[in-house]
């Protein structure tokens, strides 16, 4: 008990102390250090931990993971674990984006960055590029008014408790929702989740920009999405191509595709739960794209699906009259449900294949597996599960 606190005192001086041979100090008191220590553990929340005397000379003390005492003796953090962002970011501050610079410079790949609880907000997006692979888990509540969120190309693990666009609002304003809270930008085998992402155009974006060179081919595939709540936002799933990110030397390329890419909900509230729309330089249809337990709760519309071909729709809740849409280009998609009601299903493409309870609008049934033809007209296959 007194050993702890001795600690919990010398976290609260703004002074150096020594216990057992180990000097400790707050991050102010270090600056006024004359003698020289072979280490310090700081005790600032949220900064805590131990630095070591370093040989190096003329680093930045950036109070981070180099600290610097009355003498000009530099000394640096000592990490074994992963690296707390909060030793950079600031709860509460009007903007964390030059903070989360340094945080993704200073992380060598294969680091694990964690968020710690709190408010950040940030007035840019964050770009992952695909020159290192991380892991990032936010633990706080990430908030981009005039911006997208998070940006991921390449391979990244990426575990977001909250990100937040526009405020909430009893009635959202679609019209003024402009970005995407998490986009992924020729990303492949990454790992996204989320627990909650509001406010935005987009909550999720899957994009690709296509050749760059003859050598150089960029998609968007084979990524494991996971959502609990996309909430209050335009679009909640919304696949397209193009450039998005400043990321250097990249372009709007030929043929970009994004396929066979699994995204597990997870309800969708807002305006339109899943949207399709195809690229500029696009050739190859959205395909083997499967969405699982998405739940299409208080939405205007279910889905709006255009050039996809080849998907899964698997376990879906459709809720309220909400449509579900899919356009004449597309082809061969593959919708696996307890119940659908007909007239939810606005547009039926070519090749839709529905497997599960088909009711008409009285609720009646109509058959448990229905197909379109190569006209889309709507055919029923099954009409009852025979008796064994």
């Amino acid at each position: 008990m007194e050993i702890k606190k001795f600690f919990f005192m010398a976290a609260l001086l703004p002074v150096m102390t020594t216990a057992y041979g180990q000097t400790i100090s707050t991050l102010s008191a270090v600056s006024n250090l004359t003698s020289v220590q072979n280490s310090i553990y700081v005790t600032d929340p949220g900064k805590e931990g131990l630095f070591i005397l370093s040989s190096a000379t003329g680093q930045t003390a950036d109070q981070a993971t180099i600290i610097q005492d009355k003498a000009g003796k530099q000394y640096k953090r000592y990490i074994t674990g992963p690296i707390n962002a909060g030793w950079w970011l600031k709860d509460g501050a009007s903007d964390n984006w030059d903070a989360m610079q340094k945080v993704l410079a200073f992380a060598p790949s294969g680091s694990e960055i964690i968020i710690p609880q709190g408010v950040y907000q940030f007035s840019k997006p964050i770009l992952l590029g695909e020159n290192k692979v991380l892991t990032i888990k936010s633990k706080g509540r990430l908030v981009f008014r005039n911006s997208d969120g998070f940006i991921i190309r390449g391979r990244q693990i990426v575990d977001i408790a909250s990100i937040e666009g526009q405020p909430w609002a009893d009635t959202p304003d679609y019209s003024t929702m402009n970005y995407s809270g998490i986009t992924l930008e020729d990303a492949a085998y990454s790992e996204v989740s989320v627990n909650s992402a509001n406010g935005f155009l987009n909550g999720i974006r899957l994009t690709a920009t296509g050749t760059q060179t003859p050598n150089l081919k960029l998609g968007t595939q084979y990524n494991r999405i996971t959502f609990n709540r996309l909430v209050q936002n335009k679009v909640g799933i919304f696949l397209t191509t193009g450039k998005v990110s400043d990321a250097p030397n990249i372009i709007d390329g030929d043929r970009p595709w994004v396929n066979e890419n699994t995204i597990t909900g997870g309800a969708i509230y807002g305006e339109t739960g899943i949207v399709t729309t195809k690229g500029a330089y696009q050739i190859d249809p959205f395909n083997g794209n499967k969405f699982y337990n998405v739940g299409f709760e208080k939405l205007s519309f279910a889905a709006n699906l255009n050039f996809a071909g080849n998907n899964m729709f698997i376990a879906p809740r459709f809720e309220a009259n909400a449509t579900f849409t899919v356009a004449e280009d597309c082809r061969a998609n593959i919708i696996f449900t307890s119940e659908i009601y007909l007239d939810r299903l606005a547009g039926k493409g070519h090749e839709t294949l529905i497997i599960g309870q088909i009711l008409m609008h009285d609720g009646s049934q109509q058959g448990v597996m229905e197909a379109t033809d190569m006209t889309g007209q709507l055919r029923t296959i099954v009409r009852n599960v025979p008796a064994l």
